[in-house]
This record gives structure tokens, C-alpha cells and sequence, in this order.
């Protein structure tokens, strides 16, 4: 089948399909938390336009009180939501020249993942033997394993480490509680609107190591 693909603002896709009408709209994959509430509303109800009567939309959240609670709140205290301690290395070989990994932490009401970019050489050039670079307040040590590079987040100020060229940009979101995104929901004319656990739902797994960690708002 052929799929169409379209740029848009959420809060105006009824303007981009054009009175298109649709059995169900997903919004996954925990991006909506990157707006304000305020304007999650005008999304949520510009969702709502673009569905047939009867229709379905989803949204996906993380449990931000498990965040906060797995990551103390502080501004450079880093965990994902899987509890681990970060560093998510995009690829374990270099893109264009240049490997990609990223670090989340609480600045202030924010949730903030800062994605850095190195040049590759930066880190081929001195392995083995790299102990650990460091990117502003972040430090990260990187080995090899097999032919795959890995990396961690290392705590701590470690003397050994080796400062390096770096880009990085801030991806901010504001974050917001799964039964505030289902009131949304409900004010802008949705009914029966549940929150699910969202691995629960999909995989009827309780035992998954994301359990409890990611809702589902349909």
C-alpha cells in the first residue's frame, strides 16, 4: 500500500489533511510531553478533528513520578527511565564522521536530553586506551566490545579524563502526568478514555524490565 507522508504542527493538523478524517491517530514514542499543558489542549483537540466518529487516538507518557523518583529530582543526576544509568550511544559506528549519544537530566521543571555529537577520530583515535572524555559536566567512558563501541555515564569527577570538541543541543519538555493528558483528552469531547500500563497493554508482560515505567492514554 502506498503511505503518504506530510510535515506538520499537531496543533493544526486538521489544516494540514484538509477535512481528512481518520479511524485512528497514534502520537507515540513520548513526544507530546514537549509542549506546554496549554498547548498539549490544542493538540489533543486538533488530534480530535482529524478522527472519524468513533475513532481511536493514542498517546504514550512516562511515568514522570518514577522518573523523578529514579532520578532524584537533581540537575545532573542522570538516568533514563529504564533505570540505568545513561549514556544511549545511537550507533556503535560513526555516522558521517561522527558518533551521537545523549544524556537526560531535571533542570529546574524541565526534563532535558542534551544529544551530543563528536567526531569519530575523537574517540577511534584513543581506543583502547580512553579512560573517559569529558563534555561540559557530563563525563563518558567509552570501550570496545567485539567490534561494537559502547559507552557509560561515569559519576563523579574522574581525573583521567579528557576533554574533547563537542556540539550539543538541548531537546526540553515540560513534564506532565498521564491522568492530566486523559482530562485533556475528555475536555476536548473523547470518552471512555483510559491510562494504561503501556508494555503491559502491548505484551502482557508484567515482568518486563519497562513495566510501570510508560502509560498509554486511549
Amino acid at each position: 500500500p502506498q503511505i503518504d507522508f506530510h510535515q506538520s504542527d499537531w496543533r493544526r493538523l486538521e489544516v494540514t489533511f484538509s477535512g481528512r478524517r481518520f479511524d485512528c491517530v497514534l502520537n507515540i514514542v513520548v513526544n507530546i510531553y514537549h509542549l506546554e499543558k496549554a498547548e498539549i489542549g490544542k493538540a489533543i483537540r486538533s488530534m480530535k478533528e482529524c478522527l472519524n466518529p468513533g475513532g481511536i487516538l493514542v498517546l504514550d507518557n512516562k511515568r514522570w513520578q518514577e522518573v523523578l523518583a529514579q532520578g532524584g529530582g537533581n540537575t545532573h543526576q542522570v538516568h533514563l527511565i529504564e533505570r540505568r544509568p545513561i549514556v544511549r550511544l545511537f550507533s556503535s559506528s560513526p555516522v558521517e564522521g561522527y558518533f551521537y549519544l545523549d544524556v537526560a537530566f531535571m533542570a529546574g521543571s524541565k526534563w532535558v536530553q542534551r544529544v551530543f555529537r563528536i567526531q569519530a577520530e575523537e574517540i577511534l583515535g584513543n581506543l583502547p586506551g580512553l579512560n573517559a572524555i569529558s563534555l561540559g559536566s557530563h563525563q563518558v567512558r567509552f570501550w570496545l566490545e567485539g567490534a561494537s563501541i559502547n559507552a557509560e555515564y561515569v559519576a563523579g569527577n574522574n581525573a583521567d579524563s579528557r576533554s574533547v570538541p563537542f556540539e550539543s543541543i538541548d531537546i526540553s519538555g515540560y513534564p506532565i502526568p498521564s491522568l492530566d493528558i486523559a482530562g485533556l483528552m475528555e475536555d476536548a469531547g473523547l470518552s471512555n478514555v483510559k491510562v494504561l500500563d503501556k508494555y503491559e497493554a502491548l505484551y502482557g508482560s508484567a515482568g518486563n524490565r519497562r513495566s510501570g515505567l510508560y502509560d498509554l492514554i486511549v
